[in-house]
């Protein structure tokens, strides 16, 4: 076993969807493990495919086997991240204009969050969401702009209603095509008069707004409070957040930065299991750890979790929390792990052999468990004596260990 393998693992859960089986014994040290993770977070062109006739299935397949195989996981990470975080659902557009939002945050995912925050105002799934589309500065709907400063940049108590009106009317006059998903805008509907907004007069459009709202202090500190709790898995200390807020400022918002000093903080390796693990994390880890593909036919398994990709619940997209590791959700993930474990056309798992303990052992590190309880390992050995490798034993252990409390956590 490699000597680093529970620190590493926990890495590679939190900066990915596995590992994969096999990954960590063929790592290096956690040192250069953390370099090559960021190292490959760069933004290498690859774009989803177009939705066919509309439907989400084709491009949510591509993403989830992107998030299984592809070779820079945390870009795909933080596109979940910017998905949840910069929520727009196909319900109220469409799976086309999801698909050009997907790419967009991929272009973005590790890059400056103001050039983010540009594209995502002049997207056409998020100016349909939220009610962007035809509005008009004479009588604009604020919608927009309230939930741009809220939930997006600043948070609440960082802006008055004034700025919200203001906002609204600077973001006015966009309109989307349906057909051709292009955005346009409409001079007579659009602004034309002189705003304050956030204590600054001018003449705003949308991008003024963008950069009069990323220059606040306020800004920085919300994306790195949000940024630290999806790697960490709790609220970052006053004094953490306002060193990292600062650092982010620095960068002129650079995210893969800020990212970096999130990952390389002390804090970070003191929270190992700590975080819930959203359903599509956990979904995938156990395709990787059972062997399994993904196709257009299993994704739904993913909405039964809670998570589908493309339909988040609301603009506030999903939560960070406890709610993933209910009594409830533990038996979907039981009864789906034990789904992937029985079917005679599945490839075979071999663990290596050798006594009980050792096959629950074995079991446990195919999924990168390395920080278990007494009963989850106890339970694991029980149906290791009771089920040998050659009734398929081997495959349901590793279901069991993918259905184990320590696995919905990351």
């Amino acid at each position: 076993m490699h000597p680093d393998a529970a620190r590493i693992a926990h890495l590679l859960r939190r900066t990915g969807f596995g590992p994969r089986p096999g990954e960590i014994d063929e790592a290096g040290t956690y040192d250069d493990t953390l370099t090559a993770i960021l190292d490959a977070a760069v933004d290498d062109g690859t774009e989803m495919p177009d939705a066919n006739d509309d439907d989400s299935d084709v491009p949510v397949t591509w993403w989830l086997n992107r998030m299984l195989a592809g070779d820079s996981p945390l870009i795909d990470k933080l596109v979940l991240f910017w998905h949840s975080n910069l929520a727009s659902s196909a319900d109220k557009s469409s799976a086309d204009m999801l698909v050009r939002q997907h790419n967009l945050f991929r272009r973005h995912a590790a890059g400056n969050f103001r050039g983010l925050i540009h594209g995502i105002v002049r997207d056409p799934a998020m100016l349909i969401f939220l009610d962007g589309a035809g509005s008009s500065a004479d009588s604009p709907n604020e919608n927009f702009g309230r939930e741009l400063m809220e939930l997006f940049t600043l948070g609440r108590g960082h802006y008055a209603q004034q700025d919200v009106r203001a906002a609204a009317t600077a973001l006015a006059g966009f309109t989307v095509d349906w057909d051709s998903e292009a955005v346009g805008v409409d001079e007579d509907a659009a602004n034309h008069s002189r705003l304050t907004f956030l204590g600054v007069s001018d003449t705003f459009d949308a991008d003024g707004i963008v950069d009069v709202i990323c220059d606040q202090p306020a800004c920085a500190e919300f994306v790195a409070a949000k940024l630290y709790r999806f790697f960490i898995g709790r609220a970052a200390p006053d004094d953490r957040l306002a060193e990292l807020a600062a650092a982010f400022r620095e960068s002129d918002l650079e995210i893969l930065p800020l990212v970096r000093a999130i990952l390389t903080g002390s804090e970070f390796a003191e929270s190992r299991l700590t975080r819930p693990r959203f359903p599509v994390e956990w979904y995938v880890a156990s395709r990787l750890a059972l062997d399994l593909d993904i196709s257009p036919d299993d994704i739904w398994s993913v909405d039964e979790l809670g998570q589908m990709p493309f339909y988040p619940p609301n603009v506030g997209g999903w939560p960070v929390g406890r709610q993933w590791v209910s009594a409830g959700r533990q038996l979907v993930r039981a009864s789906m792990a034990l789904d992937g474990s029985w079917a005679d056309d599945f490839p075979e798992i071999d663990l290596g052999g050798g006594t009980s303990a050792d096959r629950a052992d074995a079991a446990l590190q195919r999924c990168s468990l390395y920080d278990v309880a007494a009963a989850t390992r106890d339970g694991l050995e029980l149906v290791a004596r009771r089920v040998g490798p050659a009734d398929g034993g081997d495959r349901l252990l590793t279901a069991l260990a993918m259905a184990s409390p320590e696995a919905a956590c990351c």
